[in-house]
């Protein structure tokens, strides 16, 4: 058997929404007074829905959201990072944070690293300036999360459901998407051994590409010459204002009188914000294994991040992203001066880019959060429209090109037929009512003394109701005057989905928020 994957579903979802959205030929239907059974999909019961019509709203644009799984996000959790090589269909790989305040936003993240399968402590964060600082949101608890899109509460009032979120998409987060390498993984994160790293602050400034060092007590420097050629030197330097950072290979260490020193490769003062030669003293440096990384993009750079005994790598932290990834490798340079006979037990970190999707993560929200779902949201009332203000309905239909008698699709309608009638004595709402070429309809509202709206006036004949026969009512005969029929051309159209319910009753002040879900 084949696999229908997730960029089929999506696309038929996407395929319908572009549909619904760009098209001025949907209209959402109310049908059906008489209780009949649950719908079911079939031509004689489709057609029953359009012949029990009672009134259409039409579609438009803000009526219509993708929709993906409601995943709230909460504290205890383990998260599913995302991973190109996993099927992410059923995962919770992305998560919503609700506001805290009353009528606030929602925020939509995806995990990009889950700290190696660990439990979420804190709550994604949000910032008005996430986009332009890289759209992630890095915290305490090991976790990277990457912003999608955010929803206002109106929006999510109107479209969520028990078990759907509405998508919103956002221009600024698919523009500064980057198809580079958000996340190498250490895939023997507790296994990989006998890493070391330096820390301390630059003793000098650079003169020549040599910087003295003051190393952090508890870490040792290993000044026999050369032996950290090929490492990585990372120099960060931090304050309220300026963040910089940056990595060089190391080609030459050792001991100068009583200072230790490094030779880097490629220094230049104005890869920082702060002149670094006036400032060392506040730089901070790690001595580091040097991650490479290897692909079809290029400018992708990360550092290794130890765990607490300093002698694990635990992960990738990425300097730089790259971009034009679509395959990549990376691995650990091994030591310049390495013993494999030295019985030290040593073992190598495995790394393994994880390549963010095409165009990146953010360029394409809907097929990166698997969107399989469309909500068709509405409200039904009778202030300003054509959807009448009476009586009763019990069937929801999406319905597709409808024909109406008008030269322009009206923005709703009142499918029923008005008779201008002698009297209205001793009608009722429900009371069948005919004429002796065949046509009947049900009595849905009585106005006044001399007019009556009849619905379900269809059946197995093609004639109207005509003003020039009588009204029957069981015995009784009442005279027509005028016959007033819909602009809905009857029957026609495509019935998409039908939902029944109990009976919905309808009055003047009175307006109902309407949801269809279509789950792809």
């Amino acid at each position: 058997m084949g696999i229908k994957t997730n960029l089929f579903t999506n696309a038929t979802a996407t395929l319908w929404y572009n549909q619904l959205v760009n098209s001025d030929d949907t209209y959402v239907f109310g049908s059906d007074i008489s209780l009949s059974n649950t719908s079911i999909d079939s031509n004689f019961s489709n057609r029953q829905v359009l012949e029990k019509s009672i009134f259409g709203i039409k579609v438009e644009e803000d009526n219509v959201r993708g929709m993906i799984n409601n995943t709230v996000w909460e504290p205890g959790v383990v998260y599913t990072m995302y991973d190109d090589q996993a099927d992410l269909t059923n995962e919770t790989f992305y998560v919503i944070t609700e506001p805290d305040e009353i009528n606030g936003l929602y925020h939509v993240f995806k995990c990009l690293f889950n700290n190696n399968g660990s439990a979420s402590a804190n709550k994604p964060i949000y910032s008005n300036n996430i986009i332009e600082t890289g759209g992630e949101s890095n915290l305490a608890d090991g976790y990277t999360w990457k912003y999608m899109y955010t929803v206002p509460w109106a929006d999510v009032s109107r479209f969520r459901t028990r078990g759907y979120f509405p998508v919103q998409d956002t221009e600024a987060v698919a523009n500064t998407a980057v198809d580079g390498i958000d996340t190498i993984l250490v895939e023997n994160f507790n296994t990989n051994y006998g890493y070391k790293k330096i820390i301390g602050y630059l003793a000098s400034k650079v003169v020549a590409g040599r910087v003295f060092l003051s190393v952090t007590e508890g870490y040792t420097f290993d000044f026999a010459a050369n032996i950290y050629n090929g490492k990585s030197f990372y120099i960060s330097f931090s304050d309220d204002v300026v963040i910089a950072a940056k990595q060089y290979i190391i080609t030459g260490s050792g001991k100068q009188g009583n200072s230790y020193y490094v030779d880097i490769e490629g220094f230049d003062p104005e890869d920082f914000e702060n002149d670094i030669e006036e400032n060392w003293a506040a730089y901070e440096f790690s001595i580091l294994p040097r991650v490479v990384i290897e692909g079809t993009g290029t400018d992708a750079e990360g550092i290794v991040i130890f765990e607490e005994t300093n002698t694990r790598i635990n992960s990738i932290q990425m300097i730089t992203k790259g971009s034009g990834y679509v395959d990549a490798v990376a691995r650990i340079v091994r030591p310049l001066y390495l013993n494999p006979t030295s019985g030290s037990g040593d073992v190598e970190a495995i790394l393994r880019p994880i390549i963010a999707p095409t165009g990146g993560h953010g360029y394409d929200i809907y097929a990166e959060l698997r969107a399989k779902a469309l909500c068709i949201s509405t409200n039904i009332t009778s202030d300003g429209t054509e959807v009448p203000a009476q009586n009763y309905y019990s069937k929801l239909a999406l319905v597709q090109s409808p024909q109406f008698t008008t030269n322009t699709s009206p923005e709703t309608f009142d499918n029923r037929v008005r008779l201008e009638v002698s009297t209205t004595n001793g009608m009722i709402e429900g009371m069948t009512v005919s004429q002796s070429s065949g046509v009947s309809g049900t009595i849905h509202e009585i106005q006044g003394d001399d007019t009556v709206y009849v619905v379900e006036y269809l059946g197995p004949h093609n004639e109207t109701f005509d003003d020039s026969l009588p009204l029957s009512m069981g015995s009784i005969d009442i005279n027509i005057s005028t016959v007033t029929e819909s602009p809905y051309v009857q029957r026609s159209g495509k019935v998409l989905y039908v939902t029944d319910f109990e009976p919905i009753e309808r009055s003047s002040d009175k307006s109902e928020l309407i949801k269809i879900l279509i789950d792809f």
